[in-house]
């Protein structure tokens, strides 16, 4: 008796095609059109500009001041892709910035289609239904390049872990080679969370030759790791050891830093959420896929100090569960509720008194004169913000439907992201320029045109646009500032100087000397 193929394995490949080609067009327009924020994004590419410039690739410095958050291997790959993109003597650009980043997502994407060996159409591509790290592929951050690295792990850990056989020596140490490349790309999360998923496999099969590999693999990653740490201190020096590894590792464990505090259920729900459309389709985790969700998420579980991003590693392996099976699918539906409650944020949003209705209901400061110092949207802006979102109804309508498929939804949702972010990022640039402008101008009304202007924040392409470029380099010492432009989050340093906050517009402070 003949069988009849599935819905899926009758459509032609050219749709995968489509789908690669639109995601690669997706990431590198947003790569080239999504300016860089503040302050993660703007601090990074800074950093790297600088090191570039200088021509220390060692140097890393903000401001003037040492900065050593992370090791220098990252802004090493910014540099790179700048010198490739923009020359020898011209400043790191954005788009030079976020390419490592991007790249980085594009190659993951095709690692996971790569484990896909049936013959239908490959469940992976439904990692582009995880709405977080879609939006962040091509970001100025550490997590989509320390991701990749820690997904490698994970696939060719996964068979020795199962079975308990013991890896053939070349394997061993591509897996060493791989956990410490993880732990000095970002910090010491990309060793622990591989070990602690190792452990919670081997207690399936535990033996003494399981033990035994255990400790080659992660002793001699342990060994790299302390190596080219102890080669990072003798170069830049003790102070890199103490604010790297007691502040921010040890410091962010214990400490809430800058505010980025969560309550005790932050990451389940953040690794939600960010699941997005994908929330539909996921099915039966293996225990392999569990157990490295968990460690993910259980690393970071008792930090005070939380961030979105902390769980990116997570999304790649919860992609590898998404299956177009209709089995039990009538529980799913509640996945229709994110892109529901996307759609109307997208749909409000274009109104032009919704920023001014929704900071009624944002209590933080900053949040609040961001959004009533937004201008209105233009009628082109108001017409995509609009058609997003109505995508994101018409997901959350499939769902209910039960008509969705992967390659269908992860279309939709690409093409709504789009229109939503890209059109959303062009209007932050509108409304974060003109308030600094206005605030330059009254600067140098108070200060002259000899006075001591600093800026305190990073010099991305957003802010140097508005400050005029040329007038205010931030070419002197705060502590001789004669007027001082700050956000919100970083006011208190005008008292710290002994200036006096007078004058606020959107969400920056202008202080002068009294």
């Amino acid at each position: 008796m003949a069988s009849h193929p599935t819905s899926t394995s009758n459509q032609p490949r050219r749709v995968e095609l489509a789908l690669l080609l639109f995601y690669v067009l997706f990431l590198f327009l947003g790569c080239a059109l999504i300016p860089a924020f503040d302050l993660d994004e703007a601090l990074y590419q800074s950093v790297a500009s600088h090191m570039k410039q200088s021509g220390n690739w060692f140097l890393m410095q903000w401001n003037g001041t040492p900065l050593f958050h992370k090791p220098p291997f990252y802004y090493w790959l910014i540099a790179l892709s700048s010198l490739c993109i923009d020359g020898a003597s011209a400043p790191v650009s954005t788009f030079a910035a976020r390419l490592p980043s991007a790249i980085a997502s594009l190659l993951l994407l095709f690692v996971l289609i790569k484990t896909q060996t049936r013959q239908t159409l490959r469940p992976a591509f439904g990692f582009l239904l995880f709405t977080a790290p879609l939006i962040t592929a091509g970001a100025i951050l550490f997590d989509p390049i320390q991701s990749l690295l820690l997904v490698l792990f994970f696939l060719a850990s996964e068979s020795w872990l199962k079975t308990g056989q013991v890896p053939a020596l070349k394997r061993a140490l591509g897996l060493s080679a791989i956990v410490a490349s993880a732990a000095l790309f970002k910090g010491l999360n990309g060793f622990f969370i591989p070990l602690g998923y190792a452990l919670a496999m081997s207690v399936f099969h535990i033996t003494i030759r399981q033990v035994r590999s255990l400790i080659f693999v992660f002793g001699t990653a342990a060994l790299i790791t302390a190596s080219g740490y102890f080669y990072l201190d003798q170069t830049l020096g003790r102070a890199f050891t103490q604010e790297f590894f007691f502040v921010h590792h040890f410091g962010r464990a214990s400490t809430a830093m800058e505010g980025h505090g969560g309550a005790w259920y932050y990451f389940p729900l953040v690794f939600i959420l960010g699941c997005g459309p994908a929330l539909y389709f996921l099915r039966h985790f293996t225990r392999s896929q569990g157990l490295w969700i968990l460690s993910v998420i259980g690393f970071f579980f008792f930090s005070k100090t939380s961030l979105p991003h902390y769980v990116w590693p997570a999304w790649p392996v919860a992609a590898l569960a998404v299956n177009e099976a209709r089995t039990h699918q009538k529980y799913f539906r509640f996945a229709a509720v994110p892109p529901f409650a996307l759609g109307f944020l997208a749909i409000f949003l274009a109104f032009p008194d919704a920023a001014a209705r929704l900071s009624e209901w944002i209590s933080s400061p900053s949040a609040h004169a961001i959004l009533t110092a937004r201008p209105a949207l233009t009628a082109p802006q108001q017409s995509l913000f609009f058609l997003g979102g109505t995508l994101q109804f018409l997901i959350g309508a499939l769902m209910l439907s039960q008509r969705a498929r992967v390659h269908s939804v992860a279309l939709l949702h690409i093409a709504s992201l789009g229109m939503i972010f890209f059109t959303g990022a062009k209007h932050y640039d509108d409304w974060t320029q003109a308030p600094l402008q206005r605030l330059a101008i009254a600067a140098e009304k108070s200060a002259g045109t000899e006075g001591c202007i600093r800026y305190v924040g990073p010099t991305s392409a957003v802010f140097s646009s508005a400050l005029q470029g040329g007038r205010m380099v931030n070419n002197c010492v705060t502590a001789d500032a004669q007027a001082l432009i700050v956000p919100e989050w970083k006011s208190k340093e005008c008292e710290e100087f002994s200036l006096t906050r007078t004058l606020h517009d959107s969400y920056f402070w202008l202080c002068l000397k009294p």
